[in-house]
C-alpha cells in the first residue's frame, strides 16, 4: 500500500502512528492477529553500532540464516568479498542505508512500515530493495516520491488530500488514472481564476509537446496546461505535472 498526498498532510506522522511510535490524537491502534511491525524511518541508520562490521550487523538479527546467506543477501545489497568485514563507522550514508535494508530483511516482520525508503541510495541498491520488496510476503506500507519505485511496488493506494482520505485498490498507475479528471477540472477552475502570482507563461525545454503553456501552482506543486501539438496541428488540451523544483514534468493525460 502507498501512502501518497503532498507534503504535509500527514503521510509519515500515519506511518509512526501504525508502527507504534506516536499515539493517535483520537480513536486506537489495533494490530491484527500475529501481526509483528517493523518501521523504516528516515534516520533509521542511525540505529547501527557504529563497532559492528557489516556482516556482524546483519547476522546479529538473521535467526536461522546460515553464515552463507546472510553473504549472499549482503551482496545483493552490494556488499561482497572484504566489504563485509568493514565497520560500520566507515560507511557512507548510502551504504548505511544499504546495510540496514539488508538487515531489516534478514529477519523480516510481516507488516513493513516503509517512509521514502529510497532516499540516498544508488540505481544498483534501489534494484535490490525492488527486488527484495517484490519477493516480500507479507504486507508493505509506504511513502515514497519516488514513482518508479511505487510503480513496481505498491498494488493498493491511499490518497491523503484535505477533504480526507480515499483508498484505490490498484497500482500506481490505476490510481493517476482515477484521479486525472478530478486534477484537470480543478486546474481548469484555477485557470478561470488565478492571478497573476499564481498564472504565468511558462517556457518549456525543447521538444516538449505543448505549445503556450501556462504554468499554474496548487499547493506545493506546479502544472502546466497548454495545447498539444500533433502533426503540426493543435488538436486538443494537454495536462502536465511539474515537480516541487520545476525541473521533471509527468504526463497526466488530455
Amino acid at each position: 500500500v502507498a501512502l501518497v498526498g503532498h507534503n504535509g498532510l500527514g503521510k509519515t506522522t500515519l506511518l509512526r502512528i501504525l508502527a507504534g511510535v506516536l499515539p493517535p490524537s483520537e480513536g486506537r491502534r489495533v494490530l491484527g492477529h500475529k501481526v509483528l511491525p517493523g518501521y523504516q524511518a528516515q534516520d533509521f541508520t542511525e540505529t547501527m553500532d557504529p563497532q559492528y562490521t557489516v556482516y556482524a550487523t546483519v547476522k546479529a538479527t538473521a535467526g536461522d540464516m546460515t553464515g552463507q546467506e546472510v553473504r549472499t543477501l549482503l551482496g545483493g545489497f552490494g556488499f561482497s568479498g572484504d566489504a563485509v568485514e568493514k565497520p560500520v563507522s566507515v560507511l557512507s550514508g548510502g551504504e548505511k542505508v544499504r546495510l540496514a535494508f539488508a538487515r531489516l530483511l534478514a529477519n523480516p516482520p510481516n507488516l513493513l512500515l516503509l517512509d521514502e525508503p529510497t532516499t540516498h541510495l544508488d540505481i544498483m541498491a534501489c534494484e535490490a530493495l525492488e527486488n527484495a520488496l517484490a519477493d516480500y510476503e507479507g504486507t508493505i506500507c509506504m511513502v515514497s516520491h519516488d514513482i518508479a519505485f511505487v510503480r513496481r511496488i505498491a498494488t493498493h493506494v491511499i490518497a491523503m488530500t484535505p477533504p480526507g482520505i480515499t483508498r484505490y485498490p490498484g497500482g500506481y498507475d490505476y490510481y493517476r488514472e482515477k484521479t486525472a479528471p478530478l486534477l484537470a477540472a480543478a486546474l481548469g477552475a484555477d485557470l478561470c481564476a488565478a492571478g497573476p502570482e499564481r498564472r504565468k507563461p511558462w517556457k518549456l525545454a525543447t521538444g516538449c509537446p505543448i505549445a503556450d503553456p501556462f504554468c499554474i501552482r496548487r499547493g506545493e506543486s506546479w502544472y502546466v496546461v497548454g495545447t498539444q501539438h500533433k502533426r503540426g496541428v493543435a488538436d486538443r488540451r494537454y495536462l502536465m505535472f511539474r515537480s516541487d523544483d520545476l525541473h521533471k514534468w509527468e504526463e497526466l493525460g488530455p
